[in-house]
């Protein structure tokens, strides 16, 4: 978000350097007006490009590689076009009169910032449908706004809006997830308690279809905090809830209950794939113990239900997942022989 509000501030600050140098005869003003109108067309795809990035990690928990590279394509082609414009006018041109002209590669710009909103439409109505009312995401805050001043500035040559769009689009998503941070865990990003009590009561109300939810403890926690310090120990929250965020996608959202508890909430009705979405964290587990380069390794106990809104209580729904969650980790320490008392 940070990166995504310097590029605006940036954006805002050119425009109007832009206007004045615009028709200003003279070397300096043509260099100027070069400088100054790349960089509010790199400000433009980067800071889209980089609210797409920010929204995969909101609503999916993270970005693989190669989906990254399939979106930074775009903003990278007009970076690579933007450079080139100085030698060959392909984006824009500056007359003897240092006026600005549009050149044909105008419209790829254009085309490459549409394509970053048509996607961005795509993944959150994705992400809706996987996870139901489960997961949020201010996108309309953003994409309204921009897509606005893209249209109303490609329309009407002359007038630039898209800086002052842009503006008002990254505000608005900043003060929309400034709310949402009541609902944030703070050492480790995942929703808190009360994104839960309102989420459980949002299910009872809407009376929605029956989800499943999964309570994870962290085994040997207190060993860890013992061994290595709470600093340590707050580290491997932090892994966690990286693991289970990965695990778990859009599917469902990601909570920290208390201390090393986390609950999943998953929109699925499937015990088949309640079970490949456990399967995932193990494999997350333990792709994170290989490679990991931590001192200590992870390891989660988990117990599961299906919550139907409708016939089950939310007090009855974590009792459940609870003293699931419990049969696992006894389960554990009876296998490895450790001493149940240093569970946490």
């Amino acid at each position: 978000m940070r990166t995504i509000s310097f590029l605006a501030a940036l954006a805002c600050i050119t425009d109007p350097i832009t206007a004045f140098v615009n028709s200003r005869p003279g070397a300096w003003f043509y260099r100027i007006g070069m400088i100054s109108n790349s960089i509010l067309f790199l400000c433009g795809t980067a800071a889209i490009w980089s609210w797409t990035i920010m929204m995969e990690h909101h609503l999916f928990g993270g970005l693989r590689r190669v989906r990254a590279v399939f979106i930074a394509v775009p903003n990278a082609v007009i970076t690579v076009l933007m450079f080139v414009n100085f030698f060959t006018p392909v984006i824009f041109r500056l007359d003897e009169n240092n006026t600005y002209h549009r050149c044909g590669g105008y419209f790829l710009v254009v085309l490459a910032e549409l394509g970053y909103v048509v996607y961005a439409l795509y993944r959150y109505f994705l992400a809706r449908k996987e996870g139901g009312i489960l997961k949020f995401f201010p996108v309309w805050n953003f994409i309204i706004p921009l897509t606005a001043g893209i249209i109303v500035q490609t329309i009407f040559f002359g007038i630039s809006v898209i800086p002052a769009s842009s503006a008002v689009a990254y505000v608005s998503i900043l003060v929309s997830l400034m709310n949402e941070k009541i609902y944030r865990d703070n050492l480790t990003g995942l929703y808190n308690r009360a994104y839960l009590d309102d989420i459980l009561a949002r299910l009872h109300k809407r009376h929605a279809r029956p989800l499943a939810g999964v309570m994870i403890d962290l085994n040997g926690f207190k060993e860890i905090n013992d061994g290595f310090g709470h600093l340590t120990g707050d580290e491997a929250l932090i892994d966690a809830a990286g693991i289970l965020n990965r695990a778990v996608g859009a599917q469902g959202s990601v909570i920290r209950y208390a201390g090393d508890e986390f609950i999943l909430l998953l929109n699925l009705q499937d015990s088949v794939k309640i079970q490949e979405c456990l399967a995932r964290v193990k494999e997350e587990t333990d792709h994170f113990n290989i490679v990991g380069g931590r001192p200590y390794q992870l390891s989660m106990a988990c117990g599961t239900s299906m919550l139907n809104p409708e016939t089950t209580s939310a007090e009855d729904f974590l009792n459940t997942i609870d003293h699931q969650m419990y049969e696992a980790k006894r389960q554990y320490y009876q296998e490895t022989g450790r001493n149940r008392r240093q569970r946490r």
